[in-house]
């Protein structure tokens, strides 16, 4: 980390820790099927798991929570484009 970096540590409550739901969605821990939870220590490959919760809450209007972490993919992730409450997913960049 570079000498000059600023580190924050929050956390969004969520509706296990007695508050009420904060609407966030923790990638950690957003499935009850640990295999689609992303794993925030290096040498994890994260795609199926990130791209499984973009997908999941795409045009929900929820915030997706990455806590602190190293978050590994070898995949582009792709947020899919919300028209008419339909989600369709870019394959290209636009012109």
């Amino acid at each position: 980390m570079a000498a000059d970096a600023v580190t924050e540590s929050f956390r969004f409550p969520d509706s296990s820790s007695g508050r009420a739901d904060s609407g966030a969605i923790d990638v950690t821990r957003w499935s009850s099927n640990p295999a689609l939870n992303a794993n925030p220590v290096a040498g994890n490959n994260d795609f199926s798991a990130l791209q499984a919760v973009i997908n999941a809450y795409a045009g929900s209007n929820r915030i997706i929570y990455f806590p602190p972490g190293e978050y590994e993919i070898d995949q582009q992730l792709v947020m899919p484009i919300i028209t008419s409450n339909r989600a369709t997913t870019r394959t290209s960049d636009p012109p």
